[in-house]
């Protein structure tokens, strides 16, 4: 659906036939998202090329620098450079 996945969303992966799509919300300090990283990169790796892995942004008032975080990865995207920031955030 479009509310979902906006025409400024970054995208890890498009799937040709595009019938699936992920959408992860994310907050870079969120430990239960750096925990399930190791399983969204996994999927990546075995599906990516059947999956559209789409990205969105949901920094979390209660921790201090999501915002920050995001916005860095952002200024990252806008370098061409999204993915390699959104890997480094949860390395």
């Amino acid at each position: 659906p479009s509310y979902l996945v906006r025409e400024d969303s970054h995208k890890l992966s498009t799937a040709p036939d595009n019938k699936l799509t992920i959408v992860e919300f994310l907050d870079f300090e969120c430990e239960a998202c750096g925990a399930n990283y190791p399983d969204v990169e996994k999927i990546r790796a075995e599906y990516g090329d059947k999956i559209t892995f789409v990205t969105r942004y949901f920094p979390l008032s209660n921790h201090r620098n999501a915002q920050l975080a995001a916005q860095s990865v952002e200024a990252a995207g806008r370098q061409g450079k999204f993915e390699e920031m959104y890997q480094k955030m949860y390395e």
